[in-house]
């Protein structure tokens, strides 16, 4: 469907028949940079300091190494780690990591000194391992690798391999995330059916899982790597729980998301405190080192929901995105789509629908929640947030009337739904506002065959960078690096969307003239407003805006301005919704 479409508003119905409007399609993304990875699958994407591109996923033969440490295949899927300079187009170092088995990097993260570290799946015995907490690969009584571990590795700027290790038991064990706090500490999230994980200062110390039954887990590295913080399972009795994201807030709790069908699954402080049916997504929070849980509440209706991703907004709420099959998943009045789009009978064969959600701080209550998706199948698989709150989210759609906007970057659905399991659709981008969830923009990105959208990270400045796998010749290309679509290899691609955010290249109050003088650096085509110290305070008749120049004057004292205080006050740029960077106001 099209938001919006031949106006700046859009209308539509909410779960309980009342209606959302707002203006819609505010930003128009542009493909600042796109490029096949031959041999490839990306899985997630993180930015460093620098502004490079880090990636990680699986490799095969075919895969194009740079300044690498390993430089060849050594099973029949390596896990590689790349970085990308996208300003200058080059690859800065790409290699692959694995030894004689199958090895995945599934998530990524980058520390402040520009240090990559990447977490995933193996079951290798010869995985390579440097200072390692775990040197050998857990095995069962048999001696075999019991399904495999997770590893963790840590890669340094230049890209040479600083420390890696295993991570799990006898049996089957695998990392799905991992996030760095400020001070290099690891966080990693997963799932296990060993009952001698590793655990250290546990909140649950004890495997509940079963044979058919996996228990989820939440470890943290110490900054060396080869320590523990803590590390504890997490789920009910004799079902399945599954870890599938996990981030740090700047306070250094964790959030972790994922599935459960365990209706004894720890909640605390819940909005939802009982599971809907089938498997529900959980939110936990952690308190910082895992000492104790601040909240842990069910997210679900009365068929299956799982959670994929999970993100902080600088407020510390938690944002959440996944797949449901729930006709009755608990949405918001102001959801983008209030209702299930999967078909008008909705079960355990019915199509999926993206979800996402908005968890307050405290836990306590869904501040947001809308399905994302159509007729056809949709799956939301990871989120970001940009440093105003902005919120995006990726994934894949074989619905050809998901909701796009008008400033769409692709408004047409490219793909072809004939296949089943993953759609052969395309990729999906939506952005939005933090300040009322609308859409900044939403978009198809694919040619004329599969595409998937695995992973999104976001620049402060709301560039948002998506990595995923393709089968399209015809995918979208922009400065692309050497490599070629090949169709006898695995295709997979980076692409970056920007968005012309408003920003603010001087504010000043001047108390002889009774006004507020902002010079914009981005658009000013719309509807316009300024918030200083959080306070709205220009309304219409108030402002006068010069587009030409890129100038907004707003008449007013000190007082009636909020700037009559003293020290440094926080000024706001709000064009269509869309709120530019804080910017410090001079007083003169």
């Amino acid at each position: 469907m099209l938001l919006g479409a031949g106006a700046s508003t859009y209308v539509m119905p909410n779960a309980d028949g009342a209606q959302a409007v707002g203006t819609v399609g505010s930003l128009a993304p542009t493909l600042a940079f796109s490029t096949f990875l031959t041999g490839a699958s990306p899985f997630d994407v993180s930015v460093g300091p620098d502004g490079a591109v880090y990636l990680t996923g699986a490799a095969a033969a075919g895969f194009k190494t740079q300044n690498a440490f390993q430089s060849m295949v050594r099973g029949p899927l390596d896990a590689f780690v790349m970085k990308i300079d996208v300003a200058r187009g080059r690859v800065v170092y790409a290699s692959f990591l694995g030894g004689e088995g199958e090895d995945r990097g599934v998530a990524i993260a980058v520390d402040a000194a520009g240090n990559a570290y990447l977490g995933g799946y193996t079951d290798s015995f010869e995985f390579p391992v440097r200072n390692a907490f775990q040197p050998h690969i857990g095995v069962d009584a048999g001696g075999s690798a019991g399904g495999g571990d997770g590893f963790v590795a840590k890669i340094d700027p230049s890209g040479a391999l600083v420390s890696s290790t295993y991570f799990g038991g006898d049996q089957n064990d695998s990392i799905k995330d991992l996030t760095v706090d400020a001070n290099g500490s690891v966080c990693v999230a997963g799932h296990t059916w060993s009952p001698d994980l590793p655990t250290v200062r546990a909140l649950q110390p004890t495997f509940d899982g079963g044979p058919n039954s996996p228990s989820a887990f939440v470890a943290e590295f110490t900054p060396a790597g080869d320590d523990l913080v803590f590390s504890t399972y997490l789920g009910g009795a004799a079902s399945t729980d599954v870890a599938r994201g996990v981030a740090i807030a700047t306070d250094e709790s964790i959030a972790v998301v994922g599935y459960t069908y365990s209706a004894d699954f720890p909640v605390v402080g819940p909005a939802q405190a009982n599971i809907g049916g089938g498997a529900d997504a959980f939110v936990t929070r952690l308190a910082p080192a895992g000492t104790a849980v601040v909240f842990s509440t069910f997210l679900g209706g009365s068929e299956d929901d799982i959670a994929a991703s999970v993100a902080f907004d600088p407020g510390g709420a938690v944002y959440v995105c996944g797949v449901t099959r729930s006709p009755n998943l608990p949405t918001t009045a102001d959801a983008l789509e209030g209702e299930y789009q999967g078909g008008v009978s909705p079960g355990p064969s019915s199509p999926d629908d993206g979800f996402l959600a908005k968890v307050a701080s405290n836990g306590a209550s869904f501040e947001y929640a809308s399905y994302l998706g159509g007729s056809g199948e949709d799956y939301a698989f990871d989120t970001g947030v940009d440093e105003r709150g902005n919120v995006y989210v990726t994934g894949c759609t074989a619905s050809t009337e998901y909701p796009v906007t008008p400033n769409a970057l692709q408004s047409v659905y490219g793909g072809d739904d004939s296949s089943s399991g993953f759609p052969q659709g395309d990729v999906f981008v939506t952005c939005l506002s933090s300040a009322d969830f609308e859409p900044l923009y939403s978009t198809f990105l694919g040619g004329a065959g599969t595409e998937i959208g695995y992973g999104v990270a976001v620049r402060p400045n709301g560039t948002a960078i998506i990595v995923g796998f393709t089968e399209s010749k015809t995918f979208p290309l922009v400065r692309p690096l050497a490599d070629r679509f090949r169709r006898n290899f695995s295709v997979g691609y980076v692409a970056e969307l920007t968005a012309p955010f408003p920003s603010i290249a001087s504010a000043v109050f001047d108390s002889s003239a009774a006004a507020l003088t902002i010079v914009a650096s981005g658009s000013l085509n719309g509807d316009v407003a300024v918030d200083v110290d959080g306070v709205r305070v220009s309304p219409p008749r108030r402002a006068a805006v010069n587009t030409r120049k890129g100038r907004v004057r707003v008449k007013g004292t000190a007082a009636e301005l909020h700037v009559d205080g003293a020290g440094e006050h926080s000024v706001l740029l709000v064009v269509d919704g869309v709120v530019s960077d804080p910017h410090a106001v001079e007083l003169r």
